[in-house]
Formats: structure tokens, sequence, C-alpha cells
């Protein structure tokens, strides 16, 4: 049986224990909209649709240390690096098992 999970919560607070300085998470997760992107059959539950624009926010106007990472297209230019830089993504996925994807071979020219 399949059943919906509850909606994201938007009320951010600190930790209650200090992590290490140079502790790190990135995982969030981006789902839908089910219209566009359907859920596998069979799931054990039903994510809300969450817009990217909601997760974009989240991330540009959360405190100073809240950071993502983001898959990218393979036609990614400076200026859509800068404007993700700007909007608080540090990181690109490397998804080069799925067609049309960034991959290790494409990374020259990106500070590597």
């Amino acid at each position: 049986m399949t059943r919906p999970c509850s909606s994201p919560n938007y009320d951010f607070w600190p930790p209650r224990i200090k992590p290490s300085p140079v502790a790190c998470c990135t995982q969030a997760c981006v789902f839908g909209p089910a219209d566009r992107s359907p859920y596998a059959e069979g799931r054990g539950y039903i994510p809300p649709d969450e817009p990217i624009a909601a997760y974009l926010d989240g991330i540009g106007t959360a405190w100073d240390w809240l950071r993502g990472d983001a898959s990218a297209d393979p036609d990614l230019d400076d200026a859509g690096l800068a404007q993700m830089d700007a909007g608080g993504m540090r990181g690109i996925g490397l998804l080069a098992m799925l067609k049309g994807a960034v991959g290790s071979d494409q990374l020259w020219g990106f500070g590597v």
C-alpha cells in the first residue's frame, strides 16, 4: 500500500549539537511534479510535489552555511555557473550513467 508522506517543514532551527567546523551534509530531495516526473510503481510512499523554485529559494535565503548541489546541463556556461554559485550551489552532481548528464569528461575548465 502506498501512503502519502508529510509535506516539508520549512521551520529551520539550529542543530542541538554543535557540528565540526568542517562537517557537511548536502542531501536534499526535490520531488515532482508527478505529471512530468512520474514516481516509481510499487513505491512505499507518495512524496508531495515540491517545485525546484522552493528548493532554490530555501538555499538562497537560508543561513549562510546552507548550501546545495545541483545536476547541471552539459551546456552550462560560466554565467550559469556564476548564477548557481550566487544562489548557494557549491557542487555539481556527476551522473555519467544517465544520458545527457554532466560527466567527469566535461569538468575541464571548471577549476579542474
